[in-house]
């Protein structure tokens, strides 16, 4: 059952959890809580959630980037490390599909391009 106000529940001494914090945390439910730093209103998030297909192309530039890192750790490659590290890496920098799609490309293909 519930504890009366104020009161601790057996075994428990003002430990995080405890009390009365469970009715504090229900209470402030409702408040507007500050966002990220540099939101506008600080409520809302200033970035847009990316679609489907560019959660996709991300997701298969990272596996293509980790499969080029490990073959170039294990042959000791330095192009195909620094590209697989490029391919995991850039998604996180570059928006827009075509863009993302585009240096993607360039990443995959340069350690055939750059053959010496």
């Amino acid at each position: 059952g519930r504890s009366p106000a104020g009161s601790v529940r057996p075994g428990c001494r003002r430990k995080a959890g405890c009390g009365d914090t469970g009715r504090r945390l229900r209470r402030n439910a409702g408040a507007i809580r500050p966002g990220p730093p540099g939101a506008d209103d600080g409520s809302v998030r200033d970035w847009a959630v990316p679609s489907p297909g560019t959660l996709f192309v991300g997701l298969l530039a990272g596996i293509v980037g980790m499969a080029y890192f490990v073959y170039g750790k294990r042959q000791q490659r330095a192009v195909f490390l620094l590209a697989g590290v490029g391919l995991c890496v850039y998604p996180y920098l570059v928006s827009g599909a075509t863009l993302l799609v585009v240096v993607g490309l360039l990443l995959a293909a340069a350690p055939f391009l750059l053959r010496q």
